[in-house]
């Protein structure tokens, strides 16, 4: 049964256990040997919050590196442990939203990890591999040598969305639902009173919500989300919902965010045919959860105001030319209901009126059909196009022949003029 995630009904730290799944699993297929792996990290739902664990091998995956010591960096005071038999160093109690890497030096190659925020939910794993090409010279003594900045990490005081910031799109009830769970981190010590953060989402976007979790203040006006300061130290979730209602065969998800975000990270739920492109994605695998598959894209982060683009492709089409054609069919109906309950008309009239109303009926069955087929995908575009098109025509003409027997107001001011 497809598991469902209800605008403003599930708590966001269910989201984050879906997209805790999804990442991991994408990031595991998008790095298939010790080399790729050292040094990256995977978010942990089954970690105590504020715990990391390093695992260090030598070559391979089997030849674990027991008695190395590995550094903590960036949490406060540079911390320590040592490697047990399965190779493995844990760090407990680390503040979240805190950036911090792992140093270690194994048999003079000194080997580190990214830089990643200690997530806001569980924990998360790295692994650091020797003898692979993945470090560099070092000795006992560098150890603790300061790690050059991120190119995108903020200095002190600057407010970013951090790399635990996650979008994820699936079908629900035949619309788009799109989730956006927002980390803010505030490296600093102190908390940050900037101007409210304004992010304006796509203009298609309806029914915009915050779900559980959202700080005090934030408001959404139409599609304009504003979430107000301070922003403590550490890590501000911030999950938003909205709906899709029409959408063309490719579509695009285009946002910009008034802040620096570190990384791309967007699942979206894979329909028979479709793709998934993004210019800032670096890798788009496909995996599943609770055996539905999603296609999950993995990528570098962008800038203030760089736009974080995601495209679609092959999805069924979803137009909204069918309510409205059926919006105006019903206002027909009761126009011409009023009037036939009000006029009288000779044996004859009524009898033609009863074929044209029998004929209306049997070509509005038949329009609601054909509009079925093609949401459930079984049958080509065109022809879906070409067969409605013959229909509509067929309809306007018995409605202008009820219309010219007196059966609608007006003469031919009715629904086919």
């Amino acid at each position: 049964m497809k598991p469902r995630l209800v605008i403003g009904r599930r708590p966001h730290a269910w989201l984050a256990v879906l997209f805790a799944a999804l990442f991991a699993a994408g990031l595991s297929a998008q790095m298939p040997d010790p080399r790729q792996m050292s040094g990256q990290v995977l978010p942990s739902a089954d970690l105590p919050t504020g715990s990391v664990t390093v695992r260090v091998i030598r070559q391979t995956m089997a030849n674990t590196a027991p008695g190395i010591e590995v550094e903590l960096h960036g949490a406060g005071e540079v911390r320590r442990a040592t490697t047990g038999q399965q190779g493995r160093a844990r760090f407990d109690g680390l503040p979240p939203g805190a950036r911090v890497h792992v140093v270690a030096i194994v048999d003079g190659e000194r080997l580190e990890s990214i830089e990643f925020p200690v997530p806001g939910s569980g924990g998360a794993r790295t692994l650091l591999a020797a003898g692979v090409g993945a470090g560099t010279p070092g000795s006992g003594g560098a150890l603790s040598a300061p790690r050059p900045a991120s190119p995108l990490a903020a200095s002190s005081g600057t407010l970013r969305l951090g790399a635990d910031t996650r979008f994820a799109i699936e079908f629900q009830d035949d619309q788009l639902t799109v989730f956006y769970l927002l980390e803010f981190v505030n490296p600093g010590q102190t908390a940050l009173a900037p101007t409210p953060v304004v992010i304006e989402l796509p203009t298609a976007a309806t029914g915009a919500s915050f779900m559980q979790g959202t700080p005090q203040g934030a408001s959404i006006a139409g599609s304009r989300v504003t979430i107000p300061g301070p922003f403590a130290p550490g890590v501000t979730q911030v999950p938003i919902a909205f709906r899709i209602e029409s959408w063309p065969v490719d579509w695009t998800l285009d946002q910009r965010f008034p802040l620096p975000l570190d990384n791309i990270a967007v699942a979206a739920q894979k329909l028979t045919g479709m793709t998934l492109e993004s210019p800032q994605a670096t890798t788009v695998r496909e995996t599943t959860f609770q055996g539905l598959p999603y296609l999950v894209a993995i990528g570098k982060g962008v800038a203030a105001g760089t736009p974080l683009t995601v495209t679609l492709r092959g999805l069924p089409h979803r137009s909204p030319i069918a309510l409205y054609v059926a919006l105006l069919v019903a206002v027909g109906l009761v126009v011409w209901g009023v009037w036939a309950a009000r006029s009288r008309q000779r044996p004859e009239e009524a009898t033609r009126r009863r074929q044209l109303e029998s004929r209306r009926h049997r070509g509005l069955s038949t329009l609601a059909a054909l509009d079925e087929q093609a949401r459930a995908g079984t049958i080509d575009l065109q022809a879906h196009a070409d067969k409605r098109a013959e229909l509509l025509h067929e309809l306007e003409r018995i409605y202008r022949e009820l219309d010219s027997t007196g059966d609608l107001p007006g003469g031919d001011a009715g629904l086919a003029a």
